[in-house]
């Protein structure tokens, strides 16, 4: 095979060895650190998703407490359950609704530095839904908890609360 090789293209090189595509990627630098930075960069987004939904969940934890007398009043007087559950979930989704058009606001100002800084001009807009979507998600999981506890007070309970 050299030989042929030789006969056409006497200034061509040819290695000793044959790797197949993974072994040679796998052994250059320069995707090995990209690797390494889109691992750091994945772990830390989710770290920062966890935060975000570690606090998104004491904020609306901390106003389901301070209406707990409001509650009460409202069972004791006829609201059902599912009234109290939305009222809780109304305050939490217009937190969450505020942040995500913020974050998207931020994000259409930045969005040509980051494609500058990451040497690529398409900006996928796929990811960025993906994400919020994610983001929504996860925001209504968390919301969940307070608003259910908030519906199951019982009105007495709730008036003795202060």
């Amino acid at each position: 095979m050299r030989a042929a090789v030789q006969s056409v293209a006497p200034d061509q090189q040819i290695s000793n060895g044959a790797y197949d595509l993974e072994e040679a990627l796998r052994s250059d630098a320069q995707w090995s650190s990209q690797r390494l930075f889109s691992v750091l960069f994945g772990f830390f987004s989710t770290l920062a998703l966890m935060l975000s939904l570690a606090g998104l969940f004491s904020v609306v934890s901390y106003s389901v407490v301070q209406k707990t007398a409001e509650f009460g009043i409202r069972m004791a007087l006829g609201a059902s359950r599912s009234h109290i559950l939305w009222v809780a979930a109304s305050v939490a989704a217009r937190s969450v609704l505020v942040g995500i058009a913020a974050g998207l606001a931020i994000d259409l100002l930045i969005q040509r530095l980051l494609a500058r800084w990451m040497n690529n001009a398409d900006f996928s807009s796929n990811s960025l839904t993906l994400v919020t979507l994610l983001l929504v998600a996860c925001s209504v999981v968390a919301c969940l908890f307070p608003a259910r506890r908030a519906a199951s007070i019982h009105p007495v309970e709730a008036l003795r609360y202060e």
